[in-house]
């Protein structure tokens, strides 16, 4: 891979096959001979591990509490599995990241997305990722672990995908129609990392 697109990190509401395509992406990047680290948030480390159980349980936090919680988890993941992932040249791939929180703790709990922003970036170990891919839904599908559609309902649901929606038209986000068939979504974002790399390299 190119210099430019070494960090990619997946977004969408639950249920938008966010999981599948960070496997099916890094399968073929694999097989194209990139060495590639698969992670995710909240977790991708023993420290974040250890909270995603705690955070995920959780009907409701203070929202502020909640971003510090997932800020705390986002530090550690950058510090020992990210930022040595990119120092030993692997592209790193990571379901969920910094956008989870600029909509779930930001937007949706009402607290400013540059406030999210700047909490989060108090740490100099916080990276910004070279590309965000969003898997847009339309409408709400049950995921396999059913976890906030299920515990928060229909009218979070929309919140949220509103909410990544504002987002991507603000910072430039890739947005994808997550309703495409799997292997036409996959072929797109590899197109995109591609693409992106050439221009940037």
């Amino acid at each position: 891979m190119k210099r430019g697109v070494n960090f990619v990190v997946f977004e969408g509401v639950d249920g938008s096959g966010k999981s599948t395509q960070v496997a099916r992406v890094t399968e073929d990047l694999k097989e194209r001979g990139v060495r590639v680290l698969a992670t995710r948030e909240p977790g991708g480390c023993g420290f974040a591990e250890s909270l995603r159980k705690i955070i995920l349980d959780q009907d409701r936090l203070d929202p502020w509490a909640e971003a510090m919680v997932m800020g705390a988890s986002r530090i550690e993941h950058c510090r020992t599995t990210i930022r040595p992932a990119l120092s030993r040249g692997e592209m790193v791939i990571s379901d969920r990241y910094l956008g989870s929180s600029l909509v779930y703790q930001g937007i949706v709990n009402g607290i400013d997305v540059e406030e999210i922003y700047r909490l989060n970036h108090l740490s100099k170990e916080v990276l910004d990722p070279d590309l965000v891919i969003l898997l847009d839904l339309e409408h709400p599908r049950r995921s396999s672990d059913q976890s906030t559609f299920e515990k928060r309902g229909e009218a979070f649901w929309f919140a949220v995908r509103d909410g990544y929606r504002e987002l991507a038209k603000r910072y430039g986000w890739f947005t994808i129609d997550a309703e495409m068939e799997p292997d036409i979504i996959t072929e797109a974002i590899l197109g995109r990392i591609f693409d992106q790399a050439e221009l940037q390299g």
